[in-house]
């Protein structure tokens, strides 16, 4: 029987980016192993080898037969984009598709209807289908996306007739005088099409004609304002449209708009995690989820941001979402749906093998060009992760994430071009090396021999609960929840907040609590427990205490490790 480590020695890729759009220093080439590889190669074997992801079920969409079942079908060409799109991320790396895709694709192709668009549903008969212009955005993005990576001249054929397509439909939409919230349905509102955005400005980078250039800035007064978005997965996806028209456009002041504005989502509708719910502005108490995509398109942006500004800010967020929510969301089998929001976390969630699961790939491997990236020579480190990272020019960087050790190891004996290193440091995190220095919220450290090593110290730190994360200070007999780190803690007791016993030293963090690694975790195999001290007995009837648990001890754990067979729940009490 393998111990928890092998189980864990998962690499998953390699991943090349030198065909995709992606922020300058990012990598060519990339290994990811640890938590993230493993994590992303059970949701790429979830979308290439498990039920239902077979061409039956992708094509039906878009063919509407009979004989074949699929779980939104007006939504034409939404799944099928959606897998093509992971996969050309998934497979950018070995030059050509393998066959599986490459076949899906040109089934996909036979079945684009003359007018350019896609399903059984014609545009002439419903000229303002939200479903399908839903749909067909993705398709329109996987198809341009497909046609970069590998060159396929009859795909970027394809591509072109949607996307004139799109510029034949327009007028009628822009015409539309309905409001997002009309339909009383989120998931079907005139945002369908405009989150055709993002596939425009891919098709515009693919073919450099102006035309879909000028249709994606005719949508940007057309988006639904924050006030009244209600999809927060169809509200984020345009703007990951607006973000890369923007910066292809060079348009300052509409990336510093964009980055307020993306500031107040995350002030005023994040989650206590760091993640996203899946609908925006919901009445207090009304039952809530989050949603995989939400949490993907916020990843994505989060990262990109950070490239952009180079505000810390940015990947503390996208770190938050990782983490936490997408972690935690993610199911056994390796796909992504949603999970009930509010303190309590389950177990389990409901996948959503129809739109989550197959955004995770993409979500990750897109984030994942900001982890580690070279810029003039230097070795930017964003997110302590484990893997070997190909700079054009082969230079190649190992890095170890030890947890149990408390160290990440970087390797640069095949990276003669790297001269120094940063590694960033956000609030929770507190690094030290020989001969470094910290500025700016990075470790900075010469190259020297070429093999370094950083101590990793993560802190205890509170936040204000059902709020998004900040370190906050709160009084005594206050409600909050606690991070170790970025993760934010959960434990398993039921009968209301916990009350804790934190005191600060005079550096102001925490003391009295501790830190214990852990092997054999539910879901991750490896982990931690974080013991602080309670106003509380473990009650002898308690059939999970612990064989040491000692009564005025709180063990909680990092919501994405799934600990508790049941339920979680964040709250404690400060005493």
């Amino acid at each position: 029987m393998r111990n928890a480590r092998a189980m864990n020695d998962v690499v998953a890729g390699p991943f090349a980016y030198g065909q995709l759009s992606v922020p300058a220093g990012a990598p060519e080439r990339l290994l990811l192993g640890g938590e993230l590889g493993r994590r992303l190669a059970r949701a790429i074997h979830r979308i290439e080898h498990e039920p239902p992801y077979c061409s039956e079920y992708l094509l039906a969409q878009i063919s509407g037969a009979p004989d074949a079942w699929c779980n939104f079908p007006r939504f034409h060409g939404d799944m099928c984009g959606r897998w093509i799109l992971a996969e050309s991320h998934v497979h950018a790396a070995a030059g050509s598709p393998p066959a599986d895709l490459a076949d899906l694709v040109a089934a996909a192709l036979a079945l684009q209807n003359p007018d350019g668009s896609f399903g059984a549903v014609q545009t002439a008969d419903e000229r303002l289908n939200r479903e399908k212009a839903y749909g067909n955005g993705w398709m329109l993005r996987a198809l341009a996306t497909y046609a970069q990576v590998f060159g396929d001249p009859a795909v970027r054929a394809a591509a072109v007739r949607l996307g004139d397509h799109y510029l034949a439909q327009a007028p009628a939409w822009f015409a539309s005088t309905e409001g997002e919230r009309d339909t009383g349905a989120y998931a079907a509102t005139i945002s369908c099409f405009y989150h055709g955005l993002d596939g425009l400005v891919a098709l515009a980078r693919l073919t450099g004609d102006a035309r879909y250039r000028a249709l994606a800035q005719a949508f940007v007064p057309r988006l639904t304002a924050l006030d009244q978005a209600d999809h927060s997965h169809m509200y984020l996806t345009s703007r990951r449209g607006l973000l890369a028209l923007l910066e292809d456009a060079g348009d300052e002041a509409g990336i510093a708009a964009l980055v307020a504005e993306l500031d107040r989502v995350y002030d005023e509708c994040a989650l206590e995690s760091g993640g996203m719910p899946e609908r925006f502005w919901l009445p207090a108490g009304t039952h809530g989820d989050d949603e995989g995509c939400t949490l993907f398109d916020w990843l994505i942006l989060c990262t990109r941001l950070f490239c952009r500004t180079g505000q810390v800010r940015w990947m503390e967020r996208a770190i938050l979402d990782l983490e936490n929510q997408v972690f935690h969301n993610q199911c056994y089998n390796g796909g992504f749906g949603s999970c009930e929001l509010g303190h309590v976390y389950k177990q389990q969630g409901k996948e959503a093998p129809w739109c989550c699961s197959l955004f995770g790939p993409f979500g990750l491997i897109d984030s994942a060009a900001a982890w580690v990236r070279l810029v003039d020579g230097t070795l930017q480190v964003n997110h302590l992760v484990t893997g070997t990272v190909r700079f054009p020019g082969g230079q190649e960087v190992r890095l170890e994430r030890d947890d149990a050790s408390g160290v990440l190891r970087i390797d640069l004996a095949k990276a003669p071009g790297v001269q120094r290193v940063a590694v960033l440091q956000p609030h929770w995190l507190r690094l030290s090396a020989a001969g470094a220095r910290v500025q700016d919220h990075r470790l900075l450290l010469a190259r020297g021999g070429g093999r370094l090593e950083v101590a990793v110290a993560y802190r205890l730190w509170a936040s204000t609960p059902g709020k998004s994360p900040r370190p906050a200070t709160p009084a005594a007999g206050a409600e909050a929840v606690l991070f170790h780190g970025p993760w934010l803690l959960a434990h398993r007791h039921h009968d209301g907040p916990v009350p804790v016993r934190l005191q600060r030293g005079a550096d102001g963090a925490y003391a009295g609590w501790q830190a214990r690694h852990l092997m054999g975790l539910t879901y991750a195999g490896e982990g931690l427990r974080v013991i602080v001290p309670m106003d509380r007995k473990v009650p002898a009837s308690d059939v999970f205490r612990g064989i040491d648990q000692r009564d005025g001890e709180l063990w909680a754990y990092p919501i994405k490790d799934k600990e508790s067979p049941n339920q979680m729940r964040t709250r404690v009490v400060m005493g």
